[in-house]
Parts: structure tokens; C-alpha cells; sequence
């Protein structure tokens, strides 16, 4: 060990490529159309693809390293359209957050019975705690690792959350 923390950029498997990403500029942003030619003439880089899942579209340039696919997508000639978007009102937003959380009844842990705890409690409190949103400001850059075979893959994605480790998948 050397005492240096790994990350999940980090992870590096024999014929590794590296994507990057250029999302639409604005929530409802459509991808309208795209011109990969000058992204494909930067060194190393393989593949240029758009990118309908996720929040917005986008288009991802493939390369043989991070710097050829953040170069790659500099050099792209993107088309964006836009849509209205419905008005946000931060008080309806707040109020339609409520009853999925009062409907949530996955556990995280299983000691006791708080029902049945809280329902014979002499006396309850209850209290509602509203924040204002906030950046997420990950401690390296957004990033996952996908080693795909026929049949099989294998992810390395730094969250929040510590999973363990996932069975493989059967062959």
C-alpha cells in the first residue's frame, strides 16, 4: 500500500477507452443534429455517438484517453433545440414531495418494531426539515468503469453508497 487513495477514475483494464459526454445546454434541450468530423480528426479518438438516455441528450466522443475524448468533444459541431419548459413553482415542488416519502416502505435497517413502538408511545413529536438544493460536489469527477464481454459485465462506479461487491454475472 502506498497510502494513496484509489478512485474510481482510477481503474484501468487492458483496452480501455475513455468517453466524454457533451449534454444539451438547457433542461429540455433536444439534439437537433451533429457534425462528428472535426471530433474525429483529433487523435485517438474512435467513436462519435449520440446519447438519448440519461436527463438530456447528448453526444459522447470515444478515444483512446481522457484527453483525446475531452479534445474530441471541444471540437464538435452540435445543433441544440430547446422546448418550453413548464414554470417551476418551488411551493407545489415541496408540497409533491411529501406523500411518496410518507409512502415509503423500503427498510434500511431491521431492529425492532418502531410501529408498534411509536403507536404505544405516550407521547409523539414530529417535525419537518426543508433545505434549499444543493450541489453535488462529488470528490472526483462524475466517472464509471464498464468491462463488457459477450454475456457478462463487470462495473466499477464510485457513489455515495458502498454496495459491496456484486456477484458476477453467470457465463
Amino acid at each position: 500500500m502506498s497510502g494513496r487513495a484509489q478512485y474510481g477514475i482510477d481503474v484501468r483494464i487492458p483496452g480501455l477507452l475513455f468517453a466524454s459526454i457533451e449534454r444539451a445546454p438547457t433542461l429540455g434541450g433536444t439534439l437537433i443534429r451533429f457534425d462528428a468530423a472535426a471530433a474525429l480528426r483529433v487523435p485517438g479518438v474512435r467513436h462519435v455517438l449520440p446519447v438519448a438516455s440519461g436527463i438530456l441528450p447528448g453526444v459522447a466522443v470515444v478515444a483512446d484517453d481522457n484527453w483525446s475524448a475531452l479534445r474530441g468533444r471541444a471540437a464538435l459541431a452540435i445543433t441544440w433545440g430547446t422546448r418550453a419548459a413548464p414554470a417551476f413553482d418551488s411551493d407545489r415542488f415541496l408540497a409533491d414531495c411529501r406523500p411518496p416519502c410518507e409512502r415509503a416502505t423500503f427498510k434500511v435497517r431491521h431492529e425492532g418494531d418502531a410501529l408498534t413502538a411509536m403507536a404505544a408511545a405516550a407521547r409523539r413529536l414530529e417535525a419537518t426539515y426543508v433545505f434549499p438544493f444543493q450541489a453535488h460536489a462529488p470528490i472526483e469527477p462524475m466517472n464509471c468503469t464498464a468491462h463488457v464481454e459477450p454475456g457478462r459485465a463487470e462495473i466499477w462506479a464510485p457513489t455515495q453508497t458502498t454496495c459491496g461487491r456484486w456477484p458476477r454475472w453467470p457465463k
